[in-house]
């Protein structure tokens, strides 16, 4: 079980309003991918969705991971509000697996997450 399924929409509904991710991590994350407009990204970690559907709003078509079923829940709330087309999927990025290529894919606040240095390499493997 993930921490997050522990505090899941609660969780979601602070982070909405931190200043810090609203102005800096964000905003960072979608600039740092540079033009997405067509391109098919991957959302590792997306908890929430909310920066999945930053993305997706800029023309990509996007799919988000997140090993919280209480988080993806609220992720597919918020497309079933506002569709755009975004797949979410509860799943470690370890054993995701998807039958299409990604242009890109970015993860926010997920590396932190590893126990170890050998789970760290698992996320990149």
């Amino acid at each position: 079980m993930s921490q997050y399924d522990l505090i899941g929409k609660n969780y979601s509904e602070m982070i909405r309003t931190d200043p810090v991710k609203i102005f800096v991590q964000r905003p960072s994350a979608v600039n740092l991918l540079g033009e997405v407009g067509g391109k098919k990204v991957l959302d590792i970690g997306c908890g929430d969705g909310i920066i999945s559907r930053m993305v997706a709003e800029q023309g990509a078509i996007v799919v988000g991971i997140d090993p919280s079923g209480k988080q993806i829940m609220v992720a597919l709330g918020e497309e079933k509000k506002q569709p755009l087309g975004i797949k979410y999927f509860v799943s470690e990025i370890q054993s995701f697996s998807f039958p299409k290529k990604f242009d890109s894919a970015f993860a926010v606040m997920v590396f932190a997450y590893a126990n170890n240095s050998k789970e760290l390499q698992s996320f990149f493997d």
